[in-house]
């Protein structure tokens, strides 16, 4: 069954309990529409295609689900956070330091994180745009395009056409493990 079919044959009933679910299940209604549309998003830019309409919700389903629990996890993070940085205004001085040392850790453990990730998944990548990328990577700060382009025997247009595809690239693969958010 195509994408399309599925969408035009989904009966708004089963829209509506998808979003009862989220909006039960991160007790918000307006980010369970925020969810649903990015487990949309999701699933159409996977491009898989099942043979029937169960497969279809199932797949969809879990989809939704993992969205939502992302979003729950992000938010009691964020809510973390923002509690943290609020009992520290009353802290002193040294003490707000200390914490805000600790947040700062904490948001470079998810960078270093999501970095390791991305240089694993550099390796997925087609040759020419992963060869792109790890110039692109390796690249001193003096070095222009049109330097690496003479020394890798490659037109500049093609090394930048391979670096932009494959940064974008590398974002769909980010976005869709739940590293980075969507745009």
């Amino acid at each position: 069954m195509e994408q399309e079919d599925f969408i035009t044959q989904l009966s708004g009933k089963q829209a509506r309990a998808w979003h009862r679910t989220v909006a039960r299940m991160l007790k918000d209604r307006d980010l369970a529409d925020d969810v649903l549309q990015e487990s949309w998003r999701r699933v159409l830019a996977s491009q898989v295609s099942f043979p029937t309409r169960t497969e279809w919700e199932k797949y969809f389903t879990r989809t939704l689900v993992n969205t939502a629990l992302d979003h729950g996890r992000e938010r009691s993070r964020s809510t973390r956070l923002a509690a943290d940085l609020e009992e520290a205004e009353g802290l002193a001085d040294q003490e707000q330091d200390q914490l805000r040392s600790v947040l700062d850790g904490e948001r470079a453990r998810r960078d270093q994180r999501i970095l390791r990730e991305a240089m694993a998944l550099v390796q997925g990548l087609p040759a020419g745009q992963r060869h792109a990328i790890v110039l692109l990577i390796n690249k001193r700060p003096s070095e222009t395009l049109q330097d690496i382009s003479r020394r890798e025997g490659v037109a500049v247009s093609t090394l930048r056409s391979r670096m932009y595809s494959g940064i974008r690239h590398l974002r769909r693969l980010l976005v869709r493990k739940g590293l980075l958010p969507l745009d």
